[in-house]
This record gives C-alpha cells, structure tokens and sequence, in this order.
C-alpha cells in the first residue's frame, strides 16, 4: 500500500496509488491466464481421448466384422464353390450357401456402419494415416 501526505491538511491520506492498483490487476489477471490455459489443455486432452477411445472402438469392430466374415467364407465352402462355378459356368445353389451370403451381408452391414460415422470421417483427414482410413 502507497501512504501519501496532504501537505494542506496535515492528514494522511491511504490511497492505493494508481501504479500499485495496476499491479494487483496484473497479478489478478496472470493467475487467471494461467488457470484458463490449463482448463483448455485439459479439456481439449480430454476431448482428444474421448475421440481416440471411440476410433479405436469403430476400428476394432470393423476388424472383427471383416474377420468374421473371412471365417464365413472359409466354413462354408464358397470359395471353393465359386471356383468350381467359375471353371463350369454353372450357378451357385444350396441352403448353406445362402446362409452363408447373408450373413456375409450382416457382416458388410455392421462394417460399412461404423465406417460411415463422424469418427471414421475426421480420421481421414489425418496426416499419414487420413488415407488409410479413406481407403477403408
């Protein structure tokens, strides 16, 4: 606290000069820039983990989809029957087949589903890996 004399009066005046009131403002202020710009990192590392935590989420169920898939085709025979058509020019017959397609469907479905969300779309635009995704 700045104390000034009254030469006129003889009393003493306690008055916050004008610098010293400046100063406290400043003081007040860096404190709350400092606050502010660790509430922002923190919520924007937190909105970055929550975004990490969803990707990883769409990529691990488009994996499974298309493994399950794989495994579809592989149990079912289609391939070999769909080579024994290609060599014979004859069509594709059977219940197990059918089974087998649609469920093929249902897998596609369900990938095509999480690809088509806003998570897969902004992790396009990534450098490095957007194409990836795009390609996906």
């Amino acid at each position: 606290m700045h104390v000034e004399e009254n030469n006129e009066s003889g009393n003493l005046d306690l008055n916050i000069s004008r610098r010293s009131r400046r100063a406290q403002l400043c003081r007040k202020k860096k404190g709350h820039f400092g606050r502010n710009i660790t509430v922002v990192c923190g919520v924007l590392f937190a909105v970055l983990v929550m975004y990490a935590v969803l990707l990883h989420n769409a990529v691990c169920i488009v994996k499974t989809e298309m493994a399950q898939a794989v495994d579809t085709v592989a149990s079912s025979g289609l391939s070999a029957q769909l080579a024994s058509v290609a060599a014979q020019g004859s069509g594709i017959h059977g219940d197990a087949i059918e089974s087998a397609i649609t469920q093929l469907q249902g897998h596609g479905a369900t990938a095509r589903a999480q690809t088509d969300g806003f998570v897969w779309h902004i992790a396009t635009v990534f450098p490095v890996v957007g194409d990836d995704f795009a390609a996906v």
